[in-house]
């Protein structure tokens, strides 16, 4: 499969015409290398003045390097899935359109690519406030180069983070074993993240710092609690759940670590629904606590600090008697 790029940088936009320039400027102006790169900027369906500020942006560089998008609002998920069967590049890079790449810092972190060969090659991040202080900066881990489960397993220990925004990933890889994202709820990268790690591939990191991830009080992890919020994960759950039991191959150490993942899940789920009941209808609390009736199983593949915080919740959800069965 050729590559005409080495990196597709694909940013997505929805309401964010305050950050239009910000962000591309980030790119454009503020790096410079010789690696050949495009960005797809997508406007998923935008009623401010975002698709407008990108057509003018376009025009302003008059470059082939940038190539913007229009669509119907379709969600993030659904935008990144079209972008990289849009996307030429051997690697590929998701950016926020609210977020921007550190200063002068891409051509240092590609010549590493370029010289590690890996399929997933993951950065440090800094992240700013909204008003762009910065506030704090990603944990290096120790396991810094190996195979996909080992790396993941390591990472998953130490507390490493690990998320869609910070790392690029070979396009031949997410095409080749179908690694898209579920459309239509959030949390989207907690179940393609796991998936990401579950295929033979070599995962390196790099020290450099290259994305600067803006917490804005108005992102969708920052928005009140409602039921999407349970429901994605709910989704997101299940879909990793079916990948276990229909993926062949699979080691070991990584059906493990997802089980871990999972009870995370699971623990978010319940702490969600907690917090949601008293504004739930009674046929949909039966709905949910059947749902997690049936999957509090998966709590034993938690560590045993993290089950203590399960168990309490095991006992305001369930009551009691339902705890004493699961401690036994």
């Amino acid at each position: 499969m050729g590559n005409e790029y080495f990196l597709s940088i694909i940013v997505t936009f929805y309401n964010l015409e305050k950050y239009v320039y910000k962000c591309l400027d980030s790119v454009f102006l503020k790096q410079k290398t010789d690696y050949p790169i495009e960005v797809i900027a997508v406007d998923d369906g935008s009623s401010d003045s975002t698709w407008e500020l990108l057509s003018a942006y376009h025009h302003h560089r008059a470059s082939n390097e940038l190539k913007i998008v229009k669509q119907e609002n379709s969600g993030v998920a659904a935008t990144w899935n079209s972008a990289i069967s849009m996307a030429k590049g051997k690697y590929i890079l998701f950016l926020d359109g609210d977020d921007f790449l550190i200063d002068g810092n891409l051509d240092d972190f590609l010549k590493y690519v370029d010289t590690v060969n890996a399929d997933i090659i993951v950065y440090a991040m800094s992240f700013f406030d909204s008003n762009c202080i910065l506030v704090g900066n990603s944990i290096a881990p120790e396991c810094k180069y190996g195979k996909n489960d080992f790396v993941l397993h390591s990472w998953l220990k130490s507390g490493v983070y690990t998320a869609l925004r910070n790392k690029i990933v070979s396009r031949e890889y997410l095409l080749k074993h179908n690694l898209l994202f579920i459309p239509g709820i959030i949390y989207e990268d907690v179940p393609w993240t796991a998936k990401l790690f579950a295929y033979d591939s070599l995962v390196a990191y790099s020290d450099i710092c290259v994305y600067g991830n803006v917490l804005r009080p108005g992102s969708i992890t920052n928005r009140k609690l409602e039921k999407l919020n349970l429901t994605s994960l709910m989704i997101g759950y299940n879909d990793l759940c079916n990948f276990l039991e229909k993926e062949n191959g699979l080691s070991n150490l990584y059906v493990d670590d997802i089980k871990s993942i999972l009870s995370g899940m699971f623990f978010q789920m319940l702490s969600y629904y907690n917090k949601l009941k008293s504004r739930l209808t009674p046929t949909e609390r039966d709905k949910y606590l059947t749902y997690l009736e049936e999957r509090k199983s998966i709590i034993k593949y938690s560590n045993k600090a993290n089950r203590r915080y399960v168990y309490r919740f095991i006992a305001e959800v369930f009551g009691l008697r339902a705890l004493m069965k699961i401690k036994k």
